[in-house]
């Protein structure tokens, strides 16, 4: 049930008038006229009697209603198992400068949740924990846990050459470098998209980045992998009542074309 709906159907059902609810909610009346339109679609049946100038509830309305302030009142203390509160997102580096942002400044800047950026295994380990409600990473984790996660797109890296002494291993990276037939002296492991542009602007290492970011940083030597991508995933647990809000923040990333 689209909890968006509901509070329409409350708010219609207490006010007897879409206007009335409009205000109440501060979103314009069509936007009501549509989540009723929905709500009646989904329910399979007419909840408001429309031949009067007020809107009267039908017998399933009336029935709905009851029903409705008891799942609503569940919902918003937490006993289906998500609530109002912000929901904490944590992003891949390379993801939120190249998707998640640019989204943020086109028109997403509304966005009412909290966003985290770090590293694969960091993510996942506090999304495991509850610490995280979503994340957007490289690493879509292990069958056996208790991770769901949902493609977003394909990330194209690139082998920047900038010395062959080192070589600086990204991360959520790092199994791209078992191809590799060079041999290196040292090398230095970061989790940070930034530290590994500014080693390879330095001269210090080689590294394997993100295509586009590369480009945009003005790096030169670099060549492609042939046919190699990295997926990108948002991920959530596997819970049996998951967060409407969770799920409408990937709906928005896919809106956006994330």
């Amino acid at each position: 049930m689209n909890l968006r709906y509901l509070e329409a159907f409350l708010a219609v059902a207490e006010r007897g008038s879409l206007a009335g609810a409009a205000q109440d909610l501060k979103i314009a009346t069509s936007a009501v006229s549509r989540q009723i339109r929905l709500f009646e679609e989904s329910v399979e049946v007419s909840l408001f009697d429309r031949q009067t100038r007020k809107l009267l509830l039908t017998p399933a309305g009336e029935h709905l209603r009851r029903e409705a302030r008891l799942f609503a009142e569940a919902s918003t203390s937490g006993l289906l198992g998500f609530s109002k509160r912000k929901v904490r997102m944590g992003c891949l580096q390379s993801a939120f400068e190249e998707k998640i942002a640019p989204s943020l400044i086109k028109g997403w800047a509304r966005f009412p949740h909290d966003i985290l950026v770090g590293s694969p295994s960091w993510l996942l380990s506090e999304l495991q924990e509850d610490r995280l409600d979503a994340v957007i990473t490289s690493l879509s984790g292990p069958a056996s846990t208790s991770i769901r996660a949902s493609k977003l797109y394909d990330e194209v890296p690139c082998f920047v050459a900038a010395n062959s002494a080192a070589r600086i291993v990204y991360e959520p990276y790092k199994d791209l470098w078992l191809k590799e037939q060079e041999t290196w002296e040292r090398s230095i492991h970061v989790n940070s998209l930034n530290a590994a542009l500014e080693l390879c602007r330095a001269g210090v290492g080689s590294a394997i980045l993100p295509s586009v970011v590369a480009k945009r940083a003005g790096l030169r030597n670099t060549r492609s992998l042939g046919q190699k991508k990295i997926p990108i995933y948002f991920c959530t647990k596997k819970l049996k009542n998951p967060r409407t809000d969770v799920l409408e923040i990937l709906t928005e990333l896919r809106r956006h074309k994330v």
